[in-house]
């Protein structure tokens, strides 16, 4: 986390408290899994790969990204999944856009 962003929580909620940054312990924990969190994450990733080749056989010229994720949402929640989300996108540009906001925020917040 950048200095400035640590150095503003010091100073807007220090006042005794001891505020770190707990980048390490976060990345330390996030690596490791059960053996049932990693079956879990095998099921959605199989369950999301299913939905996706099942909502593109449901594709057709002309049809929005809205609907094309209403499509993947369905499927998702039919087969049990719960808070889903999908991130529809259309064409270079927008594929462009997003991963050049994504790699922004990341540098921003992260570096």
């Amino acid at each position: 986390m950048r200095f400035f962003i640590v150095d503003g929580l010091i100073k807007a909620f220090g006042n005794g408290n001891q505020v770190l940054n707990g980048l390490d312990l976060i990345q330390g924990t996030r690596g490791i899994k059960s053996e049932q969190e990693v079956d879990i994450l095998r099921c959605a990733n199989e369950v999301t790969k299913k939905v996706i080749a099942t909502v593109y056989d449901q594709l057709y010229e002309g049809i929005s990204e809205d609907e094309t994720s209403s499509l993947v949402l369905l499927g998702l929640t039919s087969a049990g999944l719960k808070n889903p989300w999908a991130l529809v996108l259309f064409g270079l540009f927008k594929f462009l856009s997003f991963f050049f906001f994504f790699f922004f925020f990341l540098f921003f917040f992260f570096i």
